[in-house]
């Protein structure tokens, strides 16, 4: 063997040609490979009624609320200021999208197999923005023999959709010949099926074997209009209750002979816990027993599941509108990250002890290693600046800012002082430079920045950072006298 030839780059494993030759024969609109699909009349709207059922509405709902019900996070992609505003204004953006509702909704391409979600632009100065977010029906879309998308228009034909304008997703496939996915829906059709028709045989079962059925006897030489006549006084007994015949009818309530066996309700909720493990991947959290031991490992499960369709869904928006936006509004910018934040509980748990070991021997976090660890929302209290202080205040032993006995130290207090200022003054100076930001966003060149710097210098509100300077200032006097 030639261990030094060189690769073949040519794609050898394409998708079935006789799908794809079909496909273009009918407008190239590729055929969803769904047997089950197929076999409904390759309509993918056969599936919407799958949601009426109480079950899939109720775990599929939990599946979708517990997925919003997580923060979100944008990371930057780079260290380079450019980078960062890349970030800041993709999290502004997604946050004006009413991004948990998208989210939610482009989330039944778990159910359908695929999603489409429609972005309508906007510009304001050089900076384009999505205006709004439409998902839309994903059966009015296909996919033609290049994957390209397209929307079926009349009579069987279809147009191309323009690049960069929709926003697909697709969840489930086992492979990456098809894009159209494989979607719960394929795997609950029987499930649900087979469940509904259960129902009804279970009702009649309790009609037959209830209530007496209600038999009429009318004289053998009686006319049409006399059968009729005690038909209609038999089913307004059982109905109604009461009813009136003429003489020589008669109505008896006869009791079905059979005592009916037929365990409907356990068949029923075989198929239920099937629904749940199919949307869930187990029916212990779905359902109450006596085996409670295991609801954690059943929670977690679901977590899995939970996570999965966070990251499947992020990384998708990642690849798409993420790249979009950074290409025309940050052009070289590092591509940000969106991500859903959530948290194994048990090791989470296992970080905050070990974090708070650190604090006890004098170690602290950084605020990007906080921000990391347990997202937004947090920021360190005031006056405290690290362990350090805590600990000295509370007469733990813990070294002073300034050991006299050993002279100076390489982190003194006013290397601790400036930091905290930093700390503290990060709010005050976001507010300070807002105006220049948002001026940076309404020009198109450095030139009409330059002349309009002017004109956001009086909304430069500089009072909060000037207070804690001043404070800060303060605090260095009486540090001097002391030491």
């Amino acid at each position: 063997m030639d261990r030094t030839k060189a690769p073949v780059m040519q794609e050898l494993g394409d998708p079935d040609e006789l799908d794809t030759l079909l496909g273009s024969y009918v407008d190239e609109i590729r055929i969803n490979p769904d047997a089950v699909l197929q076999g409904l009349g390759g309509q993918l709207k056969a599936y919407q009624p799958l949601l009426r059922d109480h079950q899939v509405k109720s775990l599929f709902g939990q599946r979708q609320d517990a997925l919003v019900g997580f923060e979100t996070t944008v990371e930057a992609g780079g260290t380079a200021r450019r980078d960062r505003l890349a970030a800041d204004a993709l999290k502004e953006q997604i946050q004006a999208l009413q991004w948990d509702d998208k989210t939610r909704k482009m989330a039944m391409a778990i159910h359908y197999g695929y999603g489409v979600g429609e972005f309508l632009w906007a510009k304001a100065g050089s900076l384009i923005y999505p205006e709004a977010l439409k998902v839309r029906r994903c059966w009015n879309f296909g996919f033609g023999k290049d994957g390209e998308l397209r929307k079926r228009t009349a009579y069987g034909r279809s147009e191309p959709m323009p690049e960069r304008k929709f926003w697909v997703v697709a969840f489930g496939a086992d492979d990456d010949d098809s894009p159209y996915g494989l979607g719960l829906a394929h795997h609950l059709y029987w499930p649900v099926f087979l469940k509904r028709n259960g129902a009804k045989f279970w009702s009649l079962f309790l009609d037959k074997f209830g209530t007496p059925s209600t038999v009429a006897r009318y004289p053998n030489n009686a006319r049409p209009e006399e059968k009729r006549t005690a038909l209609d006084a038999a089913r307004a007994l059982r109905s109604l209750g009461a009813t009136a015949l003429p003489d020589g009818f008669d109505i008896q309530l006869v009791e079905a002979a059979g005592a009916g066996k037929g365990n409907f309700e356990a068949f029923l909720k075989y198929w239920d816990d099937a629904v749940a493990k199919l949307i869930l991947g187990q029916s212990g959290t779905s359902t109450i027993g006596p085996y409670s031991g295991t609801a954690g490992v059943h929670n977690t499960v679901r977590m899995d599941i939970i996570r999965s369709d966070a990251d499947l869904l992020c990384e998708s928006f990642n690849a798409g509108p993420v790249r979009w936006l950074t290409d025309w509004n940050y052009p070289g910018a590092a591509y940000p990250k969106v991500w859903r934040r959530i948290p194994r509980v048990e090791d989470e748990k296992a970080q905050i002890e070990r974090d708070t070991q650190l604090w006890a021997m004098g170690i602290e976090l950084t605020d990007e290693a906080v921000l990391e660890r347990y997202g937004e929302g947090y920021r360190r209290r005031q006056g405290a600046a690290g362990p350090q202080f805590a600990e000295a205040k509370a007469g733990k032993g813990v070294r002073p800012l300034l050991d006299p006995q050993k002279g100076s130290d390489p982190f003194s207090d006013v290397d601790v002082l400036t930091d905290q200022l930093d700390d503290l003054a990060m709010d005050a100076m976001e507010n300070l430079i807002a105006p220049i930001r948002n001026l940076m966003h309404e020009v198109d060149t450095l030139e009409e920045l330059r002349d309009r710097l002017l004109e956001a210098y009086p909304t430069m509100d500089s009072k909060a950072l000037a207070n804690l300077m001043a404070q800060a200032m303060g605090v260095a006097c009486l540090e001097g006298m002391v030491s």
